[in-house]
């Protein structure tokens, strides 16, 4: 009997041909694509959304747990069922706490396998569709981190195609929960504005869009931006915040300060928004480090690629 329909599309990633095969048999006519990593899970769900995802364990570890959780921690993508061929993996207990996440019965057949992706795809399709509202953020009015990751992909594809560069800026609030615990989450959400405000004026003239990245993050998108217009733009937002003054006695500032990541891409190809963003936090990092209230960026390029 069949369980799925032709409409739907999988994503399916192994690396053996024979278990490929297997696995699309367990599909009837479904529509599959291949794929051999982790890592191009990420950058192919992001371009064309599948239906439900299919992973075999010879290609997970032992960190793929974040990347699963990262796709699952996305409103576009939590929906998106996902099947991992084998419970043999480390990370099981973990993944199994992810929404729509399961694991085939051992040893892999067709009759199993079938069943199992027709149950996962009529219980992510009961699941109510997002709505405009799902897509900004209450607090600043700003794009949330869902939009970032859908846009994120565009700009990636983009520059991929015609070598266009951009810049991300991933701006944190300095010191944030520690000033949260003396001066309360009210005046937390008023210093948020402030920032996002302050981020605002900063690209005016400039391409590109904000978005609120998560408790106390920023992210400026800058298109067809080099390093030097990022850089600009950073400091600008770095002197904006300083001059609110706001009171900060848990810095060593003793005021309302702000560090930044800033990563620019050009003529980079096959890289993933999860890559790209990891890179922009490893720059936050390396700002902080350096005493806070400055920005530190990085250039990558096919000669120069991140860690």
């Amino acid at each position: 009997m069949n369980h799925i329909k032709q409409r739907y599309h999988a994503l399916v990633a192994v690396k053996c041909l024979e278990t490929y095969d297997l696995i699309c048999s367990a599909l009837d006519s479904m529509n599959a694509m291949r794929v051999d990593s982790i890592s191009a899970i990420v950058e192919h769900t992001f371009v064309f959304t599948p239906d439900i995802i299919l992973v075999d364990n010879s290609i997970l570890a032992d960190n793929d747990y974040n990347t699963l959780s990262y796709i699952k921690g996305t409103q576009k993508l939590s929906r998106i069922p996902i099947i991992i061929t084998s419970s043999e993996i480390s990370s099981r207990r973990k993944l199994l706490k992810l929404p729509l996440v399961g694991f085939a019965p051992n040893p892999l057949c067709f009759k199993s396998l079938n069943k199992m992706v027709g149950r996962y795809l009529s219980s992510s399709n009961t699941r109510a569709l997002p709505t405009q509202s799902d897509y900004i953020d209450t607090l600043t009015s700003l794009n949330n981190k869902d939009v970032l990751k859908i846009e994120l992909g565009k700009l990636i594809k983009q520059s991929e195609t015609f070598d266009d560069p951009f810049s991300l800026l991933l701006i944190d609030i300095d010191d944030f929960m520690a000033f949260n615990y003396t001066y309360g989450y009210h005046e937390g959400d008023q210093v948020i504005r402030k920032v996002a405000r302050c981020t605002q004026l900063s690209m005016i003239g400039m391409a590109g869009d904000i978005y609120r990245y998560s408790g106390a993050q920023l992210v400026a998108l800058l298109t067809e931006s080099g390093i030097e217009e990022a850089e600009l733009c950073g400091d600008e937002i770095l002197n904006k915040v300083e001059r609110l003054d706001i009171r900060n006695t848990n810095s060593s500032y003793r005021k309302i300060t702000i560090s930044v990541g800033i990563v620019t891409l050009s003529c980079y190809k096959t890289i993933s928004e999860y890559t790209l963003l990891e890179c922009a936090n490893k720059c936050l990092e390396e700002a902080k480090y350096l005493g806070k209230n400055c920005f530190y960026s990085r250039f990558l390029s096919p000669f120069n690629k991140p860690d």
